[in-house]
């Protein structure tokens, strides 16, 4: 089977489109859910039938490759984007306020781009249908973005970005159920979220790729978010940043649907505990480096692979929803989405994800059940059974104790591991060390929903 491939070109060389994380920077190359929205406003506007029903199956393809070239920001004398006054409308006030806005934009070496889904040409009927909503995308982002799009089956010479686990950019994609979601927040006149976020990483022919590294069997969906203002936390206490994390977004998802989805609030349909994997609300130290003091600057949710179309999409809602954190204690922290330029290392995806051999916790793991002379009962077995759980290979080596191994991270006994209806479980620092390298984020143990286990890479000369 062939390619999809559609083109865009940019007709002034300029592409003006905000990053919807960090709108005073223009997003490049343009996310193919920017595309995707594009397409849905033209069907929506003339009534498609056919062309949702197109959109439909383009919403369930995996991501595309995007094929961009180099670009250029348009920037004031300071170096930065420029901005403008513009006036708001205000009905309370006689003279309308004028506020600063900024516009950013890029210019661009090559006007055009493609957007390539490998493997899933569609059917010659549904390719007319395609080609004809493409035609009617007037621009692609800002109004000053005039496009024209097309299917095509040249191939570009242009450097290509690819989906990966890992990846030195994100971009937003579209995703299941994405057209259904235009079309209520357009009849409820709210603003769309910004989307699912995948990885990219620059192409690599087949031929140049190295041997595939040991990675968890299935790739979780990872969000981070930077505390604003001046936490100090310290990760000791990480457990009432993750809790308090959790009980707004089951909130935040009541407030969207009549029923919260089980893998929010972590209950079966008995009460009981639920039995299946739910999210993890990890905190993010900052353990590593000279000058690493062990304040939580972050946090990350990550979501399991998997999950029903209806739950993801009201974990979606939930987390887009963020803004600010409130802990028991009346502090307030407003709560920023990371992007991809995050200047801090401690809120970059790198500083967790790995791959690397050797791992060890930044807050200690909670063992799931008491050692005792079994050999089911062993601390050996129950660290491998803990790794198997999340699917990681047994590890070649472990270390099990109360002192620490990563820098800034204090003795576990100063950790708060338990809330109040827990049972008190044998907890320690972990060091985890494996025949090849594994992929994360690992968080392991029991109560790793809530941020315990959490374990961070250490390089290759270290181990």
């Amino acid at each position: 089977m062939g390619d999809l491939r559609v083109e865009v070109e940019f007709l002034t060389g300029r592409c003006a489109a905000a990053d919807p994380f960090q709108r005073e920077k223009a997003e490049w190359p343009p996310a193919p859910a920017r595309l995707f929205a594009a397409l849905a406003s033209a069907a929506f506007e003339t009534n498609d039938q056919e062309g949702l029903q197109m959109l439909r199956w383009l919403e369930a393809q995996p991501p595309p490759l995007v094929h961009a070239g180099q670009m250029t920001p348009r920037l004031n004398q300071r170096g930065e984007t420029p901005g403008h006054f513009v006036p708001v409308n205000d009905t309370r006030a006689d003279q309308r306020k004028r506020v600063l806005r900024v516009f950013p934009s890029v210019s661009l070496g090559e006007p055009v781009i493609q957007f390539v889904w490998r493997g899933n040409e569609p059917p010659p009927a549904r390719r007319e249908v395609l080609a004809r909503l493409a035609a009617l995308v007037p621009y692609l982002g800002e109004s000053a973005s005039a496009v024209r799009v097309a299917l095509t089956d040249s191939l570009t010479q242009l450097p290509a970005l690819e989906p990966a686990a890992r990846g030195e950019l994100f971009l937003r994609v579209p995703f299941a159920g994405q057209l259904d979601e235009l079309a209520r927040n357009f009849k409820l006149n709210v603003n769309p979220a910004a989307g699912v976020q995948q990885a990219y990483r620059r192409h690599t022919p087949l031929a140049a790729k190295a041997q595939p590294l040991v990675t968890i069997a299935e790739t979780p969906t990872v969000f981070l978010f930077r505390l604003g203002g001046h936490p100090n936390t310290s990760v000791t206490h990480a457990l009432q940043i993750t809790a308090a994390v959790r009980q707004t977004l089951v909130a935040l998802a009541g407030s969207h649907a009549e029923t919260v989805p089980p893998i929010l609030h972590g209950h079966g349909p008995d009460g009981g505990r639920l039995q299946q994997n739910h999210i993890i609300v990890a905190p993010l130290p900052f353990v590593t480096g000279n000058r690493a003091d062990g304040r939580v600057l972050g946090f990350m949710i990550i979501l399991p692979p998997g999950l029903p179309d209806p739950d993801r999409r009201a974990c979606y809602r939930a987390i887009e929803s963020l803004e600010v954190l409130r802990l028991s204690g009346g502090n307030e922290f407003p709560i920023l989405r990371c992007h991809a330029e995050e200047p801090a290392r401690t809120l970059q995806p790198e500083s967790w994800t790995g791959p690397a051999r050797v791992w060890v916790t930044v807050t200690p793991a909670v063992l799931n059940r008491f050692p005792g002379k079994r050999p089911d009962k062993t601390i050996e077995s129950i660290v491998t059974s803990m790794c198997r759980h999340i699917n990681l290979p047994a590890p070649a080596a472990f270390v099990f104790q109360a002192p620490s191994f990563a820098r800034a991270v204090p003795h576990a006994r100063h950790f708060l591991t338990r809330r109040p209806h827990w049972r008190p479980l044998p907890h320690g620092h972990l060091r985890l060390e494996f025949a090849e390298p594994v992929s994360g984020p690992i968080v392991i143990g029991s109560c790793r929903h809530y941020g315990l286990g959490l374990m961070v890479p250490l390089p290759e000369q270290t181990s």
